[in-house]
């Protein structure tokens, strides 16, 4: 009898054996991402992701998850889906994603668009440090594998939290602004490998439309018109995929230009964006300039680091509005749309007037074809 008791506690004894060493580091190390990820969550008060967390920490310590790097993963996957939506990494530890602020780009529609745990906290950041790979590094990756959409990066790592609300125009005072660009606001379609490529482009010289680099990049033909209008061929003579700007050509066009404005229009500035939404008909977004800062952020191929002066709109941005122009109370373009952000749906960047002026310079007056490059996706 003693014999079979023995045999019977043996399995059990052995499952309460501790880990070699190795195997013990490694849990920990999981572990102590978790609580990372914890800690971000009960700042954010988000109860459902904090339980499921939970859970998961519980079994990494109960051991019951194995191999341990699936508790990596899973810990992963859950950062992963709470960063985008609620941007609580880039909030909460501030600087520890050192380098910059990209989102989705808005090429591709709408109607009128209406659119103290401090401590602790550091010491287990630095813990990590030792043992996991750079911060931007992990980030970068991360979200290329939560966005395969092919789109550039305006930000390196998760984007920032968008600055303080300011109210945008009523619907009758942005129709009133943007009447003054509606007839020099087009539509640019792209043929891409094998994609019909979708965005908005605004004239700035007889003759010269700018739009976003990846509104045409790996294009073979493109074409350009008005809401029911003939289309009308161009060509691409500029081309900068590392700001995003594109200059297209195409002679015979008759359409009144717009002038970039000489500086980037300030904190509460009420303003209009334009776009053809999904390819679709022009649509008049009312907007407001809610901030302007330098961001890092990687070029349409996500190949390069890039910085740009971005412009943070309040405005319903979605794609296909991608290219199109700010416009301001005085008629002048105060930046170009680019692209729209993943945290909140009524915030949109724009690329400086001031930048876009300056680069598509030397484009105007050519009339020579230039490569738009690969493919984006």
């Amino acid at each position: 009898m003693r014999l079979t008791i023995e045999k019977l506690r043996a399995p059990v004894l052995a499952g309460l054996e501790p880990p070699p060493p190795t195997s013990r580091r490694r849990r920990a190390v999981a572990i102590v991402l978790v609580a990372v990820i914890f800690l971000v969550i009960v700042a954010a008060h988000q109860l459902t992701p904090y339980i499921a967390l939970a859970g998961v920490g519980a079994l990494a310590v109960l051991g019951l998850i194995r191999p341990w790097w699936l508790v990596l993963v899973l810990a992963a996957i859950a950062g992963g889906y709470l960063a985008p939506r609620y941007g609580l990494i880039a909030h909460n530890f501030g600087g520890l994603f050192s380098g910059g602020n990209p989102i989705q780009n808005a090429s591709g529609s709408r109607g009128t668009a209406h659119g103290g745990p401090q401590a602790a906290t550091a010491l287990i950041v630095r813990g990590l440090a030792g043992v996991l790979p750079p911060p931007t590094q992990i980030v970068g990756e991360l979200g290329k594998w939560l966005d395969a959409s092919g789109l550039p990066d305006v930000f390196v790592g998760f984007e920032p939290f968008p600055a303080p609300k300011v109210d945008p125009p009523t619907d009758a005072l942005a129709r009133a602004i943007a009447a003054k660009a509606i007839a020099s606001t087009l539509i640019i379609r792209a043929d891409a490998c094998g994609y019909v490529l979708s965005g908005t482009g605004f004239v700035v010289r007889p003759g010269y439309i700018v739009t976003n680099a990846h509104v045409v990049a790996g294009s073979h033909s493109i074409s350009i018109g008005r809401d029911g209008g003939a289309r009308t061929r161009a060509t691409a003579v500029l081309f900068d995929p590392e700001l995003d700007v594109a200059l297209l050509y195409a002679p015979g066009l008759g359409a009144p230009p717009l002038t970039l404005a000489n500086e980037i229009p300030q904190h509460g500035t009420l303003a209009a964006a334009l776009g053809h939404p999904g390819g679709g008909s022009l649509a008049t977004i009312p907007a407001a300039v809610t901030s302007s800062y330098k961001a890092q952020g990687r070029d349409i191929y996500g190949t390069t680091l890039v910085t740009r002066e971005i412009i943070e709109l309040r405005a319903a941005i979605i794609q296909g509005d991608s290219g199109g122009p700010v416009v301001l109370q005085d008629g002048t373009v105060g930046g170009v749309v680019f692209a729209q952000a993943q945290t909140d749906s009524d915030v949109g960047y724009a690329l400086s007037p001031v930048d876009v002026a300056a680069r598509i310079q030397p484009g105007l007056g050519q009339t020579a074809t230039v490569d738009t490059g690969p493919c984006t996706r």
